[in-house]
């Protein structure tokens, strides 16, 4: 609930809280289908929407690729565009 606040308040806070990190180990073991995707991995992201299912295609320096999906009802696209995607467009390299 912290997280949304902060983002929904717009404050300066790191998201996540520091208290709200998790280990990638932790992340991993949670569910066979979770990833741990470094942020200085990313070379261009993009959030999509509409009559698909809500997501963001990635496209890392090695050249991989992932694709994540999550329900329409998740406030996962809002966070994403107002705290992931700044930083993406920050880099020198974007």
């Amino acid at each position: 609930m912290d997280t949304l606040a902060n983002s929904a308040s717009g404050s300066g806070d790191p998201w996540p809280p520091p208290a709200h990190r998790l280990r990638p180990a932790t992340v991993l073991a949670t569910h066979p289908t979770n990833k741990v995707i470094p942020l200085t991995g990313i070379a261009r992201a993009r959030l999509h929407g509409g009559i698909t299912p809500p997501g963001m295609t990635m496209q890392m320096t090695d050249g991989t690729r992932h694709k994540l999906l999550w329900l329409s009802s998740e406030p996962a696209r809002r966070v994403l565009r107002d705290r992931l995607l700044p930083v993406l467009w920050a880099r020198p390299e974007h």
